[in-house]
């Protein structure tokens, strides 16, 4: 089964607003029309409606001003919590919020602290997933692993085999973002053997072009043909599920091209591969668009030179 199901794709439109209100950790007021006896419960409710009713500042406000509160929150308030939150943070590598100077003390982050500290397992990883999702996307990958380190260890003792092969390819995926491909490797590869032990074929393949993503950044382009079958058996299983994910087949696919020499080959793949991205509300499709570019300018460069 895909992980496409498991992504938020709804019609939510994100504010800039919104997440300057949610990331800056500041005490604040009250909410407007908040009674001074509305219970935990009643404030959970109007959350949940504010979130998927259209209202999302108001239910960032609400979720502030509850952890704020002093009140005893349990393990369905985290829930709660992380459900919203999950609306506003794709569940994507490179999420809309990448802004270096926000400051960490944030809302995710607080909700990722309680549930710690509740010892809250059924909440704990989904926290923590938001929470290094936003670390990624400022581009602290050694803070994003640490999370994710965390959260694999809960996975660990909820005895959750795909939540582990999740996790544990996710570790390695910071470090391919990070540049440091000898150090994800070996994480892509115990990945796999975990997802061939659960026998998810499109997690084995989504896993195997983090791997073969590696080999072609490890690797002189001379090196590359004896990785090709390996490419094409991945490509053919994540297009047959119309796997979004597939923009990583296709980026290796132009960097073949491009390393032979077949510009026009090269910038076709590419620009399959912003087009598989934008399935998706990240910001994936903007590295591989800065990709595509790049190709485009090399070969206006070479058609320069053969006038």
């Amino acid at each position: 089964m895909s992980l496409n199901s498991f992504y938020y794709q709804d019609t939510f439109v994100f504010d800039e607003d919104l997440i300057d209100s949610i990331l800056v950790d500041q005490a604040p007021a009250p909410p407007a029309n908040i009674p001074a006896d509305f219970g935990i419960d009643a404030v959970l409710d109007e959350i949940l409606n504010s979130m998927y009713g259209g209202s999302p500042v108001r239910a960032v406000e609400l979720t502030r001003w509850l952890l704020n509160s002093g009140l005893p929150l349990t393990e369905p308030a985290c829930l709660v919590f992380a459900q919203c939150l999950s609306r506003l943070l794709p569940m994507v590598p490179k999420p809309i919020v990448s802004d270096s100077a926000v400051e960490s003390q944030s809302v995710f982050a607080r909700v990722f602290a309680l549930a710690k500290r509740l010892e809250a397992s059924n909440v704990l990883i989904r926290a923590a997933t938001l929470y290094y999702r936003l670390q990624e996307g400022r581009g602290e990958y050694a803070k994003a692993r640490a999370i994710i380190r965390v959260a694999r260890d809960q996975a660990e003792k909820n005895e959750a085999l795909s939540d582990i092969a999740q996790l544990t390819n996710n570790f390695g995926y910071e470090y391919l973002l990070e540049g440091n491909y000898s150090a994800a490797r070996p994480h892509f590869v115990e990945s796999i053997e975990l997802f061939q032990t659960l026998e998810d074929e499109n997690e084995i393949a989504n896993v195997t072009a983090n791997l073969l993503s590696c080999d072609f950044a490890l690797r002189p382009p001379d090196q590359w043909e004896p990785l090709l079958p390996t490419l094409l058996q991945v490509h053919s299983i994540l297009f047959a599920d119309r796997d979004w994910r597939l923009r990583k087949t296709m980026r290796l696919f132009a960097m073949r091209a491009e390393a032979q020499g077949r510009m026009r080959v090269a910038i076709a793949w590419a620009r399959r591969a912003v087009t598989a991205a934008r399935q998706v509300k990240s910001q994936l499709h903007q590295d591989d668009e800065l990709y595509l570019n790049s190709l485009r300018l090399r070969l206006a460069r070479e058609m320069k030179w053969k006038r």
